[in-house]
């Protein structure tokens, strides 16, 4: 997992943000992630891709809130076939 700390907004983590917001809110929330101290985005690669992003709110040194998690549709019907082998 890797943090997004640039200001500049990398299109793979705004469509991934658009997932889990309105689309014209995605520039809006990614700037928080990368203003506010208490707020953090991150994101996870596979083979170099970016497939998912989670944004943490951080309330205090003990408690957090997941405010986004967005994952790629292939992605997420990747993992279902790969769930559904398991289960025959």
């Amino acid at each position: 997992m890797k943090e997004i700390t640039s200001t500049v907004v990398n299109p793979t983590i705004k469509k991934l943000l658009s997932y889990a917001t309105l689309e014209e809110k995605a520039d809006g929330e990614y700037k928080k992630y990368t203003c506010l101290p208490s707020q953090k985005l991150y994101s996870i690669e596979i083979n170099g891709e970016t497939v998912s992003c989670i944004g943490v709110e951080f309330l205090n040194s003990k408690a957090a809130v997941i405010k986004h998690i967005a994952v790629l549709p292939k992605e997420r019907e990747r993992n279902r076939k790969q769930h559904d082998s398991l289960s025959l």
